[in-house]
C-alpha cells in the first residue's frame, strides 16, 4: 500500500514570464524624439523588455499601445508641463491620458503599475493635483548631485516601503546613493496644501538641496500601483559619466536593483498582451527618427 503524502502542494502564483513596459519618449526637436537607454537598461535589468510610446502618437494608437503593455515608465527630461494659459502641454495631456486609462484598468481588476521619474513625478503631481503651482520651476538647487532620502512616517503605510529590506531603509537615509539633477520640484508646502495630492498618497520621502530646502522625494498612491521618484534610480547602474557625482557604491547599486525588481515585479502582475514576433518591432520602427542614446553619460 502506498504511503500517503503529507506534505501540501504549493499554490503557484501565476506571474507573466514576458513582461513589456512602455516608456514615453522625450522631444529632442520638433521631429525627433529620444528615451535615454538608462531607462531602457533599468527595465531589462528585471527581465523585462521596453518599447517606446511615442508622445506624438494620436489618443487612439497611444491607447491602443497601452492596453497591450504591463507597465508604464514616464522619465525625466525638460519637457514644459503647461501652456502660457494654464493648459496641459500637449506631452503632459499624453500622460494624462495614460494615467486614466491606467487607472481604468486597475479599476477593473488589471494590476497595472506606473513609474514616474524625475519629470514624470512632477507630471504625475502636477496631473492629479491640478494645480499649476504644484510643482515649483527654477528654484531647486539640486542639479548633479548625490543625496539622502528621509522617510516619512506616512511611509511605513505604503507598500514600496514595506517591501524594501530594512538595510537598505538604513541606507537611504543615512548614505547619499539618491542621484538627483532637478531644478524643478515640489515643495512640503505645496504637498500639504493640495488635498487631491495629501489625501490620495503616501508621502514616502522627502529631500534636501543644497539651500536646505525640502522638497517631495518619493510617494505612492494609496489606490493605484502608481509611483514618483524625484531622484533618478536608474542612473546608479547605468550612467557613466566621469564628471557626474552619480553614486555608484555598493549600496547605490542594491537600491537600483531594488526598484527595477520592484516596478517589474508589478508588470508581471499584469497579463495584457503585445505580440513579441511583429508589435515590438513595429513600434519601434513605425516613426523614426527615435534615439535611444548611447552611451549613457
Amino acid at each position: 500500500m502506498q504511503k500517503k503524502s503529507t506534505k501540501q502542494k504549493k499554490t503557484s502564483i501565476r506571474v507573466n514570464e514576458s513582461p513589456v513596459v512602455g516608456i514615453l519618449t522625450q522631444p529632442c526637436n520638433e521631429t525627433s524624439d529620444y528615451i535615454a537607454s538608462a531607462y531602457v537598461k533599468f527595465v531589462e535589468a528585471s527581465g523585462a523588455r521596453a518599447v517606446p510610446i511615442i508622445w506624438r502618437y494620436s489618443d487612439e494608437e497611444i491607447l491602443n499601445l497601452v492596453s497591450k503593455l504591463n507597465g508604464v515608465l514616464l522619465p525625466g527630461g525638460f519637457t514644459p508641463f503647461r501652456n502660457e494659459d494654464g493648459s496641459l502641454t500637449e506631452h503632459s495631456r499624453k500622460v494624462e491620458l495614460i494615467l486614466n486609462k491606467v487607472k481604468e484598468f486597475n479599476d477593473e481588476g488589471t494590476y497595472y503599475p506606473v513609474l514616474g521619474i524625475c519629470m514624470g513625478m512632477q507630471q504625475i503631481a502636477q496631473i492629479e493635483a491640478p494645480y499649476k503651482d504644484t510643482v515649483e520651476l527654477c528654484i531647486f538647487d539640486s542639479g548633479d548631485v548625490a543625496d539622502s532620502v528621509i522617510l516619512k512616517d506616512s511611509a511605513a503605510d505604503s507598500q514600496l516601503y514595506n517591501d524594501m529590506p530594512e538595510h537598505l531603509r538604513t541606507a537611504i537615509q543615512n548614505e547619499r546613493i539618491t542621484y538627483n539633477n532637478h531644478y524643478d520640484g515640489i515643495l512640503l508646502s505645496a504637498w500639504n496644501k493640495y488635498s487631491n495630492l495629501k489625501e490620495n498618497y503616501h508621502l514616502i520621502g522627502t529631500s534636501y538641496d543644497r539651500k536646505g530646502v525640502e522638497y517631495v522625494a518619493m510617494f505612492e498612491s494609496k489606490d493605484y500601483p502608481i509611483w514618483g521618484f524625484q531622484f533618478h534610480p536608474e542612473k546608479n547602474s547605468f550612467s557613466w559619466n566621469p564628471n557626474s557625482r552619480i553614486p555608484h557604491s555598493p549600496s547605490a547599486i542594491e537600491l537600483t536593483q531594488f526598484f527595477s525588481n520592484f516596478f517589474i515585479k508589478g508588470a508581471r502582475r499584469n497579463f495584457n498582451k503585445l505580440d513579441p514576433k511583429h508589435e515590438i518591432f513595429e513600434h519601434f520602427a513605425k516613426q523614426t527618427p527615435l534615439v535611444i542614446s548611447f552611451p549613457t553619460m
